[in-house]
């Protein structure tokens, strides 16, 4: 059996003062339909942090002013294997509206994160980095 080759890919957490987190409604597989942080693929001569900002703009229109790398989180299935950066991001606005990859955004609790529909693994990473 031949083993998919690992991706690198990045996802943002955004916090605001009302201690909501930014999340997004995939439109496209994997896990179409669950809700997950912002991200994507890391591009050709793209840093983790600067694909992780445009990732955010392209996602959720939000200008990042900075991200600061918290750990990784690794998603294997049969069919792929991605090596999640996390980033802590900081936005300028607060105003996000969805864009490519995004069916939906919104800014949910950590007691609403547990009543959502969410991608396999990655919230519960977030908080095992949140919390160190």
């Amino acid at each position: 059996m031949k083993l998919p080759i690992p991706t690198a890919c990045v996802a943002g957490i955004v916090y605001r003062e009302d201690d909501t987190f930014l999340c997004i409604k995939r439109s496209k597989e994997p896990e179409v339909g669950k809700w997950t942080l912002p991200g994507g693929h890391v591009e050709s001569g793209e840093t983790g942090e600067q694909a992780v900002i445009r990732e955010l703009r392209e996602e959720t229109d939000l200008t990042c002013r900075s991200a600061l790398f918290l750990g990784l989180y690794e998603y294997i299935t049969t069919d792929f294997h991605l090596v999640i950066l996390i980033f802590n991001c900081d936005c300028e606005q607060r105003l996000a509206s969805p864009g490519d990859d995004a069916d939906d955004v919104g800014w949910f609790s950590w007691k609403e994160l547990n009543t959502l529909q969410k991608t396999e693994g990655l919230f519960e990473q977030m908080a095992v980095l949140l919390t160190k």
